[in-house]
């Protein structure tokens, strides 16, 4: 079929949604490049006056209120269904008339979707791209045509939950176009690199027991990102003068690529970030469900290091992983082993089948 109008839905409650969403649209754009596709944050869409509130809410109870965050997933997973279900299919209508394929990187959009579905009958594809190895309830919808996966971890719990293997694409978690590109030749460096970035929802934990030292080891350089957080970005560049401190910047696939290590979140898209770019992951203390899971997979294939206790020596753990090049070696093969897996199941468009949407 022709698609011309591509609808992708997606939200900030952590970045990463809409990372994937920006991956889509870039993978689109190789495939077809006639095809018209317009990224809509549903919140902004549906609350246009309360959706920063809402998402600063959200941001403070991740940072402050991980336990109360976890609760409230694992009952929305138990007890999936669409918030002020009326207003948000009334509101999508008009959004959905011209679409001719949905795309969802976040599950109220898959919801809202799927609401919408049910009570029109309208049939319009709905293809849902989960953005982290675990596949929590809530990502299930009735009226959901195709499940894009990272993993074959993630189809085997979907299957278990009942949603059929032929819905189900491993594809790997969808990457931005510069992490899938051959990385350009640069110059070397006689100094171990180090990189530290935090994610969307700020730093990792207790980042500063381990940079106060770490700054101070002339054999290691650390490069810090923080995004847009321009206060921390203010704070470390005065308090480590000896640090890189690096703001907002989309050359993160550059940085990732010449880093030793990488020391950041388990979000579902880094880690993927990270195995296109064959950087080996330092995780630590993963604490929110999905990043948990994440870490888990990270563990299970051997990608990197994670921290799970806090009576670690982290300063000199990870000294200790910086000075193995045999184990760092290691993990970014099996980096290699699973980008060519995924290569070898969608070898044209890496995460899109071609024919579902040329």
């Amino acid at each position: 079929m022709n698609m011309k109008h591509i609808l992708i839905l997606t939200g900030r409650f952590g970045m990463g949604h809409c990372s994937a969403a920006e991956a889509i649209r870039q993978q689109i754009a190789v495939i077809n490049p006639h095809a018209q596709v317009q990224i809509v944050d549903l919140m902004e869409y549906l609350f246009p006056c309360t959706a920063d509130l809402i998402y600063n809410g959200f941001s403070h109870m991740v940072n402050f209120c991980s336990a109360l965050y976890n609760q409230l997933n694992r009952m929305a997973g138990k007890y999936a269904s669409l918030p002020m279900k009326s207003h948000a299919v009334a509101r999508v209508t008009t959004l959905l008339s011209s679409a001719d394929l949905v795309v969802s990187t976040l599950p109220l959009c898959s919801q809202c979707v799927s609401a919408f579905k049910q009570k029109t009958g309208s049939s319009i594809p709905l293809y849902t791209y989960i953005t982290d190895i675990g596949a929590q309830d809530e990502w299930i919808t009735p009226c959901t045509d195709a499940y894009f996966v990272g993993a074959e971890e993630t189809r085997q719990e979907l299957m278990q939950k009942g949603v059929a293997d032929s819905r189900i694409h491993v594809c790997g978690i969808p990457v931005r176009q510069s992490f899938l590109q051959p990385a350009n030749p640069t110059e070397t460096s006689d100094r171990l690199e180090l990189l530290l970035m935090g994610g969307g929802l700020g730093l990792i934990p207790a980042a500063d027991t381990f940079l106060q030292t770490l700054s101070q080891y002339e054999e290691v350089h650390v490069t810090v990102i923080t995004g847009k957080n321009q206060a921390l970005y203010d704070r470390l560049h005065q308090q480590y003068p000896t640090i890189s401190v690096i703001g907002y910047t989309n050359q993160v696939a550059d940085y990732m690529r010449r880093a030793d290590l990488l020391i950041t979140k388990s979000g579902g898209i880094t880690t993927f970030e990270a195995i296109h770019t064959g950087t080996p992951l330092y995780i630590i203390r993963p604490f929110l469900m999905q990043e948990i899971g994440n870490a888990r997979y990270i563990e299970q294939h051997h990608l990197g290091h994670v921290v799970w206790s806090a009576d670690v020596d982290m300063t000199q753990d990870i000294l200790s992983l910086l000075h193995q090049p045999i184990h760092l070696q290691a993990m970014r093969q099996n980096m290699k082993q699973l980008r060519d897996s995924l290569e070898e199941i969608c070898p044209e468009t890496c995460f899109t089948p071609e024919e579902m949407i040329s």
